[in-house]
């Protein structure tokens, strides 16, 4: 599993970084997720690696643990960091579970969430491209959050 996750971290760097390879001024990126980004240093290590092909990058994030995307849409950290510097790239990273949804929550909660973080990244520099840094699958599988709490509950009373 863990050399699944470093090949696909490997694999988005190269894409992020063959799209900088002719870039000849500083590019701007911002990275918005949860423990996801954070706790795996997906900020700093894409950053090293640029940085090491000679890149000039700037990358900074807005990070919140167990953060999807309703709860990214209601951060004024993201939308400050949105702000602060006209971006290249933003990228984008929910729940691991964000896009299981039903499709009412999908609806009501998720691509509206997206959508006002969009609008808003949008709002500050039209140009700037939106990427999506998804979540690796679960070993076990998908468990609804009703089931894993249920899981949760019985295994601590045990």
């Amino acid at each position: 599993m863990k050399n699944l996750l470093i090949l696909l971290d490997i694999a988005f760097i190269v894409f992020v970084g063959a799209n900088l390879y002719e870039a000849k001024k500083q590019t701007n990126i911002l990275f918005i997720g949860n423990s996801y980004t954070y706790l795996n240093e997906m900020p700093d290590i894409f950053e090293h690696i640029a940085i090491s092909m000679g890149r000039q990058v700037y990358v900074s994030s807005a990070t919140k643990g167990e953060a999807t995307f309703r709860i990214q849409s209601k951060r004024t950290e993201v939308y400050n960091a949105i702000r602060s510097k006209e971006w290249d790239y933003v990228i984008v990273q929910g729940s691991s579970r964000d896009m299981l949804s039903t499709e009412e929550e999908l609806n009501d909660d998720t691509f509206p969430a997206l959508k006002k973080i969009f609008k808003a990244i949008r709002k500050n520099r039209r140009k700037t491209k939106i990427l999506f840094y998804m979540t690796w699958g679960y070993k076990n599988g998908y468990k609804p959050d009703g089931e894993a709490r249920f899981i949760r509950k019985n295994v601590n009373q045990s």
